[in-house]
């Protein structure tokens, strides 16, 4: 596949999915949500193959299956690379908790959080001529807690959890039943 046609495929992904960057960027910093091919190779390939130099985190600071990701070891070496970078795309799940699986079972300190969400927030401060695009994911609430990647207290009230988020989807849609407003 040509470079033009791997930036066309990424244009019309960004369109897609709403979200937008600059396609022109040579260099770009990446901060993955984790290191699922998905989410960090299968990313960097697409960019390379287009003609960008890819940046990212040692691996072994990245969340795994069977790991936390680094959050704080993340941030000090985003701010360390940032300067080589013409664009930076950021998972604040990564930044913030360690990864995506680290957000919805941890157990930090709210002043830790704001204090990684200020760095963050610091960055575009010290890298004005630097695009910076943040992603981060809404947390789910599945039927079944599975996996382990749910918190602890998901397979007592994670079901409970989702049913009530179901029924107020409907309230709020206006497709509640009389059946269901009973129960």
């Amino acid at each position: 596949m040509t470079n033009k046609w791997l930036k066309v495929a990424l244009m019309a992904t960004a369109i897609a999915t709403g979200t937008s960057i600059n396609i022109d960027a040579e260099s770009v910093l990446y901060v993955p949500q984790d290191d699922r091919p998905v989410s960090l190779q299968y990313t960097v390939d697409t960019a390379r193959e287009a003609g960008m130099t890819v940046l990212t985190p040692p691996q072994n600071l990245i969340s795994g299956k069977t790991y936390q990701g680094q959050a704080d070891q993340i941030m000090a070496w985003v701010e360390q690379n940032a300067g080589r970078a013409d664009v930076m795309v950021l998972s604040t799940d990564t930044l913030i908790y360690g990864g995506l699986v680290d957000s919805r079972k941890h157990n930090i300190p709210l002043s830790t959080l704001e204090s990684r969400l200020k760095r963050i927030e610091g960055l575009k401060a010290r890298h004005k001529n630097v695009r910076i695009y943040g992603f981060g994911t809404v947390m789910r609430s599945p039927r079944a807690s599975g996996g382990g990647t749910e918190p602890a207290y998901y397979a007592e009230y994670g079901p409970t959890i989702f049913q009530i988020a179901a029924l107020q989807d409907k309230l709020d849609s206006g497709s509640l039943t009389q059946e269901e407003t009973q129960n």
